[in-house]
């Protein structure tokens, strides 16, 4: 898990250089196994950190930790730009949602949805709460 999470937080790099955000991976030096799809696995975090850098403002941080709570492993993706309200929490993982602040138009709104799915494919949980702070938001994963 340490690798493919790594290896996904690395491929982020160039559009966090872009939009001027620290990007931050964390970790214990040793292996975390795993059966979870590599695949899958990617998919959830290339979304969550995609969002945590595009949803961001100039010098903020966002930073990927990996660590094992109570024999699970978990992921926490983190930021502190402006977060999403707790009211609307839930909804974001409903197709096509946007939040309010963010009714633009832009690309179709279905990475998170994809997320929770194949969150659920693979027996994680994902939970969402202010990040550090009570500032930004933390989206944590955690795998059974």
């Amino acid at each position: 898990m340490r690798e493919v999470i790594q290896e996904i937080a690395a491929n982020h790099v160039p559009q966090a250089l872009e939009a001027s955000i620290d990007l931050h991976f964390e970790a214990e030096q040793r292996a975390f196994p795993t059966q979870a799809n590599p695949i899958m696995v990617n998919e959830i975090f290339a979304n969550l950190i995609d969002n945590a850098i595009r949803y961001n403002a100039a010098g903020g941080s966002v930073v990927v930790r990996l660590f094992d709570d109570e024999g699970r492993q978990v992921v926490d993706v983190e930021d502190d730009g402006p977060g999403i309200p707790d009211a609307e929490r839930e909804k974001v993982f409903t197709r096509f949602y946007r939040l309010n602040r963010d009714q633009k138009p832009s690309r179709q709104r279905l990475g998170l949805a994809i997320v929770q799915s194949l969150a659920a494919t693979l027996n994680a949980q994902i939970r969402m709460s202010s990040g550090a702070g009570d500032r930004g938001l933390r989206v944590r994963v955690s795998f059974i």
